[in-house]
């Protein structure tokens, strides 16, 4: 084979080499198990949950609607800050009562936890 001619394939230089498919696949693994230690020491975990505690729920005007149970608004984390989010209406399900949506301490942060239906008891 002339030297300035390109090879038309880059699996073609593998098979040059004289490498088989086990080989290279014994290769990938031997990599693959140097490599993993290092990698899950590189993952770093960033809470992006705020570090106060949320400003007081804003008082919301609402009234009974038949078949619907009201959720509260509550104050969301987007952003690095707080905004406000509008209470809304459900339809209600059979068995089940509406848990609230809350917001609780974590060591140095808080945590919002989103309502849910749970069974009657």
């Amino acid at each position: 084979m002339e030297a300035s001619r390109p090879l038309p394939c880059p699996n073609l230089v593998i098979k040059k080499i004289g490498m088989t498919n086990w080989k290279s696949g014994l290769l990938g693994f031997a990599l693959l198990g140097f490599s993993g230690p290092m990698a899950r020491s590189a993952v770093v975990v960033i809470h992006d949950s705020p570090r106060d505690a949320p400003p007081a729920v804003v008082e919301e005007h609402y009234g009974p609607r038949r078949g619907y149970v009201w959720v509260g608004g509550h104050h969301a984390w987007r952003h690095h800050h707080y905004v406000w989010t509008r209470g809304h209406y459900v339809r209600e399900r059979r068995g089940y009562e509406y848990a609230p949506g809350r917001w609780e301490r974590h060591e140095d942060h808080y945590d919002w936890h989103d309502g849910e239906w749970h069974p009657h008891r």
